[in-house]
């Protein structure tokens, strides 16, 4: 999380969303029916009520269930009749908000095909505003005007938000928030220090803003949130300790977005449970059937679909000490339905102690292991990481952690009631974005890890997700094929067959750590 004024202290964090050359392209129509120059961001276009163009940028940014986007505007100077009302109003320039509206569809729907919302996105005005010449003698009622978006605000609205917002005022520049939005104002008799201050602090209150609506709808959706941020909502004195004008700021965001209330709802909604909870993650279709299939014959509970915030997952029931569910990613670790982002989701979203990725894997020694023989990682060997040496030689670079002890610890115990044909092989798995299906390249990456039994494309984002999390994690696939060129022979049977027995052992592994199975 960036810093706040004073730096708060939550493991609550937004992914940043850098936009890719496929993002841009998926926007080309829009930006030039727009009139927006340039193909990246930062864009040149023209808006109502200014005379020249301006230069604005977009900041992409992902929490649990809400995406946001920051548009930022390069200074302007108006004069004194500016109509303020209206140019706040992003809907009042309809290309830009085409183009915003284009950006959150794209990161809310995953996809750079759907370029419309399902819901109209939620708008929070930011202005700051430094007089040059002389301050109009209104600017008290103006500003609450333009933050509540009351046309004639009463005596009695202007005095209230004044008053909400006395505690965090430090000198003669003016900053207010409410639920609506924020506005600071720096007179004419103010400093350069002052000024740079009251932008300092108008800053922080943007980002505190976007923070406070991110968790209410994360708590709204059902989502949960950590420890550190709870206590931060609890107790915003404690959230900031080295800033007392941001720890007031955070203070009065907080309860604009009635945190407080919204925490102890979701608390006194969530029942307490004995039952541990355990996500499993699949990739392909073939893995995702045979996931549901096992679990279903295991624990006669059909699976059923779950919402968490715009996400949707599977609920695979009780198995044992267990409540199971099950989450699809793509193939891969990046992207935004890679195993990377989706495993951390799942995590913040269903709360798991445990996660299991299951699924199809390829062997190397076709004379030691079979088709459908079940490869579990005691370690991964992140490989995509690389140093090309100057004799063409190849170094890796990458991590290779170990999974949890107490995962392996189970499988251990599950191996001695394990009566399957299909062996159960512990070892050093491979994984890496390339799909191999060469003999020579799988050699090679053998060759630099000798005691590697095999490999697969995902668990690196599983790995990365859980550890960051503080969340066991282990990776549970059946080998399907050798990654020799010859994928395609029998791919279909072999695939069953690797999902097959990969899913029956996870369900067993399950059943053997619960007590009384």
């Amino acid at each position: 999380m960036r810093s706040l004024g004073g730096n708060i202290r939550s493991r609550y964090r937004p992914l940043t969303l850098e936009p890719t050359v496929n993002f841009h392209r998926a926007l080309a129509n829009v930006r030039e029916m727009s009139g927006a120059v340039g193909k990246r961001f930062p864009i040149t276009m023209r808006l109502a009520g200014l005379h020249d163009p301006v230069e604005i940028a977009f900041a992409i940014r992902r929490y649990q269930s809400v995406a946001c986007v920051t548009v930022k505007m390069s200074t302007v100077t108006v004069t004194s009749d500016f109509d303020f009302a209206s140019f706040q109003d992003l809907k009042a320039h309809s290309d830009l908000y085409a183009l915003v509206e284009a950006i959150l569809a794209i990161v809310s729907n995953n996809s750079a095909r759907k370029l419309r919302l399902s819901e109209t996105p939620k708008i929070f005005p930011l202005l700051h505003v430094t007089a040059v010449d002389v301050d109009e003698p209104d600017w008290t009622q103006k500003s609450v005007a333009l933050i509540t978006r009351h046309d004639a605000p009463n005596r009695t609205i202007v005095e209230a938000v004044f008053k909400k917002n006395e505690p965090h005022q430090i000198d003669n520049t003016l900053l207010l928030i409410d639920r609506q939005g924020v506005l600071g104002y720096v007179p004419t008799s103010c400093n350069q220090g002052q000024l740079k201050g009251n932008l300092q602090r108008y800053r922080s209150a943007a980002g505190l803003l976007e923070f406070a609506h991110a968790i209410r709808s994360d708590l709204e959706g059902g989502f949960r949130v950590d420890e550190e941020t709870s206590l931060a909502i609890a107790m915003p004195e404690k959230a900031i300790p080295n800033s007392i004008s941001s720890q007031r700021m955070w203070e009065l965001t907080a309860q604009e977005f009635s945190l407080v209330d919204e925490l102890r709802r979701k608390s006194s909604m969530e029942k307490p449970s004995a039952r541990k909870v355990a996500v499993i993650v699949t990739v392909t279709d073939v893995e995702t059937h045979a996931v549901l299939r096992n679990f279903e014959a295991a624990n006669h509970q059909k699976a059923k679909p779950i919402v968490r915030g715009e996400f949707v997952y599977q609920s695979l029931g009780t198995l044992g000490d267990f409540e199971t569910f099950l989450t699809i990613c793509d193939m891969g670790t990046s992207g935004l339905l890679g195993s990377q982002e989706n495993v951390r989701r799942s995590i913040d979203a269903l709360g798991p102690s445990y996660v299991l990725m299951v699924g199809i894997a390829f062997g190397i020694n076709e004379n030691k292991q079979n088709i459908g023989d079940v490869l579990v990682s005691k370690q991964l060997m992140l490989y995509d990481l690389q140093r090309i040496n100057d004799d063409d030689s190849v170094t890796l670079r990458g991590d290779r952690p170990s999974c949890s002890s107490r995962l392996l610890n189970w499988v251990k115990n599950a191996k001695l009631s394990w009566h399957h044909e299909s062996k159960i092989i512990e070892g050093v798995v491979l994984s890496g974005n390339k799909l191999v299906d060469n003999r020579s390249a799988r050699d090679k990456l053998v060759g630099l890890v000798p005691d590697a039994i095999g490999g697969e494309m995902e668990g690196a984002g599983l790995y990365v997700a859980c550890q960051l999390r503080s969340v066991d994690w282990i990776l549970v696939k059946g080998i399907c094929d050798w990654a020799d060129g010859k994928k395609a022979k029998n791919k279909k049977a072999r695939q069953e067959k690797a999902a097959e027995t990969s899913s029956i052992f996870v369900v067993h592994l399950l059943k053997t750590a619960s007590d009384g199975q």
